[in-house]
């Protein structure tokens, strides 16, 4: 599970603050066409960046993954122009996620890595660059196998937000953990840490965050064969991501919960009836 870093360090113009804030509300209504109108007449007006960036984002939780590189390629343009170290590091972590998202591991951790020099040579690095830098450095260790380094890193990551007292990131944490535990078949540790990262994204308000989570609870109780549990996670998982506008796990749910629904027929089809 991977975010891209929302928490932009600067503060758009006030001209632009009225519209960002219009573009929320329309996601949050789950009118996306008017919530990217809105998003891109802001970054129209704004010269800081954070709308940029806050727009690219919106882009990458809605599907439009390649629309999101693009913004965030025109971020990383004006860091450079800035000679902005924390604006670049921004930049760099969110084009790391949208190349992961896409399917190029090579070049999300290429970016990641340069996001992660960048981000640890200031001296005072803001709360959420490292977080994000551990903590996606901890998924290119989960897609590579690397089981061992990826739990150490998003530890380390949890760390971190915690004493932020972040808790959406640690609860992105938790998740990426509960999937490192789902991958080594220890469903019980899976279980509990899907739990709480569903705790701490509920009590942040990240409705993707709290969809994913019951896709990866549904998807153990499946593992287990508890159909009835896994059918009320799926279902709530559906709910929450066409909530958030977040399309694509959105889909991977619906996917999840047809699947279940159909092997929980097939298990309650007796064959000595037949």
């Amino acid at each position: 599970m991977t975010y891209p870093d929302a928490n932009c360090i600067l503060q758009p113009d006030s001209s632009c603050a009225r519209l960002i804030g219009e573009a929320r509300d329309w996601v949050a209504q789950g009118q996306i066409e008017k919530a990217r109108v809105a998003f891109t007449r802001a970054v129209e007006l704004d010269s800081t960046g954070a709308a940029l960036n806050e727009y690219g984002c919106f882009l990458w939780h809605t599907g439009y993954t390649n629309e999101a590189v693009v913004q965030f390629q025109r971020l990383l343009a004006l860091a450079d122009q800035r000679a902005s170290a924390a604006l670049r590091s921004v930049a760099c972590n969110n084009l790391a996620v949208a190349f992961r998202e896409s399917g190029d591991r090579v070049s999300a951790a290429a970016w990641q890595q340069r996001s992660w020099k960048t981000a640890a040579a200031q001296p005072a690095a803001a709360s959420g660059e490292l977080g994000c830098d551990l903590g996606n450095r901890g998924n290119d260790a989960i897609l590579a196998g690397d089981y061992e380094l990826a739990e150490q890193l998003l530890q380390c990551s949890l760390a971190w937000e915690t004493s932020f007292g972040t808790p959406g990131g640690a609860g992105t944490d938790w998740a990426g953990l509960g999937i490192v535990a789902a991958l080594r078949g220890d469903w019980f540790a899976a279980f509990g840490r899907f739990r709480r990262a569903l705790r701490l994204h509920d009590a942040a308000g990240d409705e993707r965050g709290s969809g994913c989570d019951w896709l990866h609870l549904g998807q153990i109780w499946a593992e287990l064969g508890r159909w009835r549990p896994a059918l009320r996670c799926l279902n709530r998982a559906v709910r929450r991501l066409e909530l958030a506008g977040a399309t694509r796990p959105a889909m991977s749910a619906r996917l999840a919960l047809a699947d279940v629904q159909r092997r929980a027929l097939l298990a309650a089809f007796n064959p000595s009836l037949n």
